[in-house]
């Protein structure tokens, strides 16, 4: 909190150690926030410093944030245990460049996140986790550095680890541990076929047996919840009336058997699990099905 009472964020205060470098954080994020409007988030700033973080020292928590100061000194411990000091950012121009590849590998992973055919998440408000963007961003940044003949396996094991992470939960938490984590682990395993992470065994003792109980996801906006609806959609899910992929901005989470005749016939909150949602159209939601049943409309959109 500074001398007025107003909270200052880790960004807030990264300016305030730039701006005797010359350098002005703040006019910098100006900038680039209109590139990163797919995602509604007051800590997008701070995510892009928390890209530059994990590239550059494999970790994004706030103290490690300091060392992106220019000039500014690190300790670290040798192999064979010495330590020694070395600079992470060496100057303003260091840091310019380091910035924008950050908001680059951001706007690139946001892209990928929405694209109909990548990951499904059409709509902001159905992306799984906001917080999964750095480490996100940051494993597709290493990845489109790689040699050609290994960029479709790493695209492999970064996928691999993002739907486990969607379906475990990972990210739901405090997540700055776990982003230096994964990145490490899934970096290691993209250079070394054997260094596959333990994370992926976990998630196969949790639920390789008894898989996902769906009916309990009835809550809008968990990570599992938006990741069913992110199938649907790599699944090709078109809207009922158009045939169109339903386009962010005009999509509506569709309840199959409508609510109003499940809150009255089935058990409390069933009838808004996962299982009874298709993203639709607004348009075919309200104007054309509303309240109907599925035996009521589905013939008459046959027929027609």
């Amino acid at each position: 909190i500074n001398s007025t009472g107003t909270p200052l964020s880790v960004f807030d205060l990264i300016n305030a150690l730039l701006k005797p470098k010359g350098l002005q954080l703040k006019n910098m994020w100006r900038e680039a926030k209109s590139r990163l409007e797919f995602v509604d988030t007051d800590k997008m700033d701070v995510y892009v410093l928390q890209v530059m973080s994990i590239l550059r020292q494999s970790y994004c928590s706030p103290k490690y944030l300091y060392y992106l100061v220019p000039g500014q000194k690190k300790t670290i411990r040798t192999a064979g245990g010495e330590l020694k000091e070395e600079t992470l950012i060496s100057d303003i121009d260091d840091f310019n460049k380091r910035w924008e590849d950050a908001v680059n590998s951001i706007e690139f992973a946001m892209d990928m996140l929405k694209d109909p055919r990548e990951f499904g998440a059409i709509s902001a408000q159905y992306l799984p986790y906001v917080s999964i963007l750095p480490v996100f961003a940051a494993l597709q940044s290493i990845s489109r550095e790689l040699p050609a003949n290994q960029r479709l396996g790493a695209q492999h094991k970064i996928r691999h680890w993002y739907w486990v992470s969607v379906f475990d939960s990972r990210y739901s938490g405090s997540v700055e541990s776990t982003s230096a984590r994964d990145f490490q682990d899934i970096k290691a395993w993209i250079e070394d076929d054997d260094a596959r992470p333990a994370l992926f065994e976990e998630f196969q003792e949790n639920f390789g047996g008894l898989g996902l109980d769906l009916r309990k996801e009835i809550k809008k906006g968990t990570s599992v919840y938006n990741g069913i609806f992110n199938l649907l959609i790599l699944q090709g899910a078109r809207d009922w009336v158009t045939g169109n992929v339903p386009q962010h901005g005009d999509l509506d989470d569709h309840h199959i058997v409508p609510a109003s005749w499940g809150n009255k016939h089935l058990k409390a909150g069933f009838v808004h699990t996962s299982l009874n949602r298709t993203p639709l159209s607004a348009y075919t939601n309200r104007k054309v099905i509303h309240n109907l049943l599925p035996n009521k409309y589905l013939p008459a959109l046959i027929e027609d």
